[in-house]
């Protein structure tokens, strides 16, 4: 992780966190890449490279996001290699991890690019230039490069291409739901398509119980026309530095056809639950992206990318696993490929549990991509019995998929005996709710890794096992 600066003691209406190196730099070789871990809602795709594993939304085609300001890369796809099951016993050495995908940080700067002042070769006060950070709104430029939309007006001011505004409808600092709307306003001259725009919304899970997914959305352009059917909203989970206010953030893109053209202002209604437990609400007040206000103001905290390259805001600092695919089971069902991966049976020899399975029908919430919704209406459940996999000893980063049931107990997820994460059994907004949780770290040292449950039953539908990089 590479160092950061944040300007300190100095009331602005923003904190830059300048993105001068790649932030989510995926490499496709070698199989390897960033898992995503995202619930997605609506139709259609959005402007990545392709749907990962564990992706939502009702026709599976939506591609991921594309990194941070600088990446020029995507985070989407979880890179698996089709044919890479576990041969029985599992008994080998694991595979060498050797291309990567990297990880997040920024780069510390120079102090003239955080005093506040207009020095150096600044364009700007603190920004422009050849070392500083892009400006952002109005400021004075030299070259497109100095703006952070890219465009430097003939009367040498950037020319900004969007207006983002966050307005909070739960205002609560505590609460199961993070409620609130965005308004993003187009100031372009050319029409812009919109399937090449995406927002992000940073916030922390904390302590909250799982599943945490996205509902009851909405999205409207001009204050009447419906985008729903075009948009697509989902969770992706990230490592955050130890100082960052986030850990996850819900992303929004759309598909079609449909252009913006200068004033055309979209509006999105979001709503974020997490699982019910006593006691574990969502601390809002130390979310990255949230403000206490109940009008619309602009948040520069909120980002938009337009062709996967920043164009407002500022994010986070974060990172993603250095990881390479090494397998997948279904639980409770047989084996199928989805997104690159092969999931094996929960027949499979590397798979030993005797205890229940569940089965449900019943519609999930978010609605999955199609591939994989008959392995999260299956799942061994976890209670008295434990489940173990037979892989070679090393390190792995460990993604679960759970599901709810209809009882109201919080068990805990435990990975070589160490709880994880709490999952709520209810139903969310009237069906049963799933997740894929993790990223977790786990080394296997005697050839088992083993799965429990405390505290009560938990449904475990299926798993992805990551090599980790050395």
């Amino acid at each position: 992780m590479l160092a950061f600066v944040r300007r300190a003691g100095v009331a602005c209406p923003r904190d830059r966190i300048w993105l001068l190196g790649a932030v989510l730099l995926g490499l496709a070789s070698g199989g390897c890449g960033f898992p995503k871990y995202e619930f997605e809602l609506g139709v259609g795709g959005g402007s990545g490279a392709g749907a990962a594993a564990g992706d939502g939304g009702s026709s599976g085609s939506s591609g991921g996001a594309s990194g941070e300001a600088g990446a020029g890369a995507t985070d989407s796809g979880a890179g698996g290699v089709a044919g890479s099951g576990v041969a029985a016993g599992a008994g080998g050495a694991l595979p060498a991890c050797a291309a990567v995908a990297g990880s997040g940080g920024t780069l510390a700067l120079p102090i003239h690019c955080t005093n506040g002042k207009k020095d150096g070769d600044e364009t700007g006060p603190d920004c422009g230039g050849r070392v500083c950070g892009t400006c952002f709104h109005t400021e004075s430029c030299q070259h497109d490069t100095d703006c952070i939309s890219n465009v430097c007006t003939a009367a040498s001011t950037c020319a900004p291409l969007f207006d983002l505004q966050f307005k909070a409808i739960i205002a609560d600092r505590n609460s199961n739901t993070l409620e609130f709307q965005l308004r993003l306003s187009y100031l372009g001259a050319p029409p812009l398509a919109l399937n090449s725009v995406l927002l992000r919304y940073y916030f922390a899970r904390g302590d909250v119980a799982d599943p945490v997914v996205p509902f009851a959305t909405q999205a409207l352009l001009n204050g009447g026309i419906s985008l729903a059917p075009q948009t697509q909203w989902k969770l992706v989970r990230v490592l955050p530095d130890p100082v960052a206010l986030a850990d996850s953030y819900l992303e929004i893109s759309f598909s079609g056809s449909r252009a913006l053209i200068q004033g055309d202002v979209v509006e999105l209604s979001q709503s974020i639950q997490n699982g019910s437990a006593a006691g574990r609400l969502f601390d809002q007040f130390t979310h990255y992206s949230f403000q206490n206000v109940t009008s619309y103001t602009p948040d520069e905290k909120v980002t938009v990318y337009r062709q996967g390259k920043l164009s407002w805001g500022t994010p986070p600092l974060y990172s993603q696993p250095q990881q390479c695919f090494f397998t997948a089971v279904n639980f409770a069902g047989d084996a199928f490929s989805a997104s690159g991966l092969d999931y094996l049976a929960g027949t499979a020899s590397i798979v030993q549990f005797d205890g229940a399975v569940m089965h449900d029908t019943s519609g999930l919430v978010p609605a999955p991509d199609p591939a994989y919704v008959p392995m999260l209406q299956s799942a061994i459940v976890l209670d008295a019995a434990s489940a173990t996999l037979s892989v070679p000893n090393g390190t792995y980063w460990v993604y679960p998929y759970l599901v709810t049931g209809n009882g109201a107990n919080v068990a805990d997820l435990l990975i070589q005996g160490v709880s994880v994460t709490s999952f709520a059994a209810e139903t969310i907004a009237g069906g049963a709710a799933w997740a894929k949780v993790g990223p977790y770290p786990v080394t296997v040292k005697q050839n088992q890794l083993v799965l429990a449950a405390s505290g009560g039953a938990l449904r475990i539908a299926g798993i992805e096992l990551y090599a980790a990089a050395p």
